[in-house]
């Protein structure tokens, strides 16, 4: 026990006195000058506390006007869409023609299958086009 204290003892003495020697060392520099000294009216401006408000509201302003605008119109595109060459639009061109030929041809077989004639228009499951009679006559005065 007495052993653990004196080792206690020892390292908390060398800690005090290295501490008390350090302050002891220190010295002044002969051209070291105050900080008041040394801090332009320029810079010190820069840092006023109701200057960086300022700075932080307009920069708060500008970031919420920009979100408002986004949340408004939009985002902004600016991409353009790439040029299409000649065979490739020739391609399109060609499988448009295809399907819509295709599907001409499929209406005309379930026509064919079914035995409908294409030239009757009294179907009856297709509604009248003619509204004549639902406008009435003329009246003259």
């Amino acid at each position: 026990m007495n052993r653990t204290k004196s080792i206690l003892g020892l390292a908390l003495g060398v800690a005090l006195g290295g501490a008390g020697s350090a302050e002891a060392q220190q010295t002044t520099l002969p051209n070291a000058r105050p900080v008041w000294e040394s801090a332009s009216g320029g810079s010190v401006a820069n840092r006023a506390p109701g200057r960086m408000v300022r700075q932080g509201t307009a920069r708060y302003r500008t970031a919420h006007a920009a979100m408002l605008n986004h949340a408004r119109n939009g985002p902004t595109i600016t991409a353009t869409e790439p040029a299409i060459d000649t065979e490739t639009q020739l391609k399109v061109d060609v499988l448009n023609t295809i399907f819509t030929d295709l599907n001409v041809a499929l209406l005309l077989l379930a026509q064919q299958i079914s035995g409908d004639d294409p030239a009757t228009p009294d179907d009856p499951d297709e509604p009248a086009t003619d509204v004549s009679a639902l406008l009435g006559t003329p009246h003259s005065r």
